[in-house]
């Protein structure tokens, strides 16, 4: 908005404008023969040049007329031309070209340049307009012969047989080929007879009974100990 602040209905225009509705521009002070687009601008008209536009056609190139490395050429018929470089216009070449007035930027922001415009893109698309959607399989994230696959911005990868992960990066361990098939049970062939192991058995029997009257005898020691020294005592 160029109205500034609003008094009891009354309105006053930002620096540099002027009009009713705050839309004339100021030019710039001892412009006589020029325009403005924006405030304290000296756009000279057509056969008029100078900073303040006040020379006509009497002026010649050189008075070096002409802005913004512009070319100036003097006419056979008195009065010059300006022949301007790529990005600038006006009869004297005083106008930049706003390359970004057309906002050619699809999905970003437009950066105004010399005959040229530049576009940063948010994430997620690319290229000169910023029109283009950015593939999620674009880099190849996914490995070992893996296939990408993009779905709800997003991507999946569907991995080869033997690999596993977010982006197939891990070698998983190789099955055993044919069922497997874990039997506990002993077998035995046929003709053979199956031996029961009596001789271990008997062995731990023996051992059990070896060391039931080792303690037995160790517990009629102690009593007969204990009983010679009962009858001392007394």
């Amino acid at each position: 908005m160029r109205l500034c602040c609003c008094f009891f209905f009354f309105f006053r225009c930002r620096v540099g404008w002027q009009g009713r509705y705050c839309d004339e521009c100021i030019r710039y002070p001892g412009c006589l023969h020029g325009t403005c687009q924006q405030p304290w601008q000296c756009n000279c008209q057509e056969g008029w040049g100078g900073l303040f536009c006040n020379q006509g056609d009497a002026m010649t190139c050189a008075d070096g007329p002409c802005f913004n490395g512009g070319r100036c050429t003097d006419n056979p018929d008195g009065g010059y031309s300006c022949r301007c470089p790529l990005g600038y216009s006006g009869f004297n070449c005083e106008k930049k070209i706003d390359y970004c007035s057309s906002s050619p930027c699809a999905n970003g922001t437009c950066q105004d340049g010399v005959n040229d415009y530049s576009c940063t893109c948010p994430p997620g698309y690319n290229g000169k307009n910023c029109s283009t959607p950015v593939s999620r399989c674009e880099h190849n994230p996914c490995h070992n012969g893996a296939t990408c696959h993009e779905r709800n911005n997003r991507y999946v990868c569907e991995c080869a047989r033997g690999y596993g992960g977010l982006n197939c990066q891990f070698l998983l361990p190789e099955p055993p080929q044919g069922p497997v098939i874990v039997d506990f049970t002993e077998k035995y062939t046929e003709g053979q007879n199956a031996q029961f192991p009596w001789i271990a058995i008997c062995a731990g029997i023996i051992l059990v009974l070896m060391l039931l009257l080792g303690c037995a005898a160790v517990v009629v020691c102690i009593s007969l100990l204990c009983c010679g020294c009962w009858k001392d005592n007394l």
